[in-house]
C-alpha cells in the first residue's frame, strides 16, 4: 500500500495534516519536523506516492494518532474481539485484586455492549483510555444504575462535544 490514493489521501492532504500536527506552515519546516529533507517532499509529489514505511514510524514517535492523521473525521472502531480481550483482561486483573472472586463472562459481555452502545450513540472513539474510564465509572456506580446511566451518557456527550471543537 504505497500510493496515496489507496486510502483516499493526496500528498497535499498528508502535508496539510503534518502542518496541523506540527504547527508549522512552510514545506521546508514540515519536512524538517518529519526528519526529512525538502527534496524528499518533492520526490513524494513527483512520484505521487507517500512512503508509509517512513511516515508511520515518524508519526508514532511524535505521538500523533494514526486514526486522526489518516482517517480524520471518520468514526473508526476497535474490533469487538479486541475490546472483549481488554475488558476481560481488565476484569481478570480486578478480580485478582478483589481476592479472586469469580467473574461471570456474561456480565463482561453485557457491560461491554452497554458501553459500546453509549460510544456509538455519541460517536466516541472506543479506545483503551475511553474504555478504562467508562469501566471505572460503570463499576463505581454499580449500586446506583440510574445515576450510572446518566453519568455515562453525560460523559460521552462531553467527549463528543470536545471532539467536535
Amino acid at each position: 500500500m504505497s500510493k496515496s490514493k489507496d486510502i483516499g489521501l493526496t500528498i497535499e492532504q498528508v502535508l496539510q495534516y503534518a502542518r496541523v500536527a506540527s504547527g508549522l506552515t512552510r514545506d521546508v519546516d514540515v519536512a524538517n519536523w518529519l526528519g526529512l529533507g525538502k527534496s524528499a517532499l518533492n520526490n513524494w509529489r513527483t512520484r505521487g506516492t507517500i512512503p508509509y514505511k517512513t511516515l508511520i514510524p515518524i508519526l508514532l514517535e511524535k505521538g500523533i494518532s494514526l486514526d486522526w492523521f489518516f482517517a480524520s473525521g471518520k468514526h473508526l472502531r476497535v474490533p469487538e474481539t479486541l475490546l472483549t480481550h481488554h475488558l476481560g483482561k481488565d476484569l481478570e486483573e480486578r478480580s485478582i485484586a478483589y481476592k479472586g472472586e469469580p467473574i461471570q463472562l456474561s456480565k463482561v459481555a453485557e457491560t461491554l455492549q452497554y458501553i459500546q452502545a453509549i460510544f456509538a450513540r455519541h460517536g466516541v472513539e472506543a479506545n483503551e483510555a475511553n474504555m478504562q474510564l467508562f469501566l471505572t465509572v460503570y463499576e463505581s456506580l454499580s449500586i446506583e444504575p440510574e445515576l450510572r446511566a446518566v453519568t455515562l451518557e453525560r460523559m460521552a456527550a462531553t467527549l463528543e462535544a470536545h471532539s467536535e471543537s
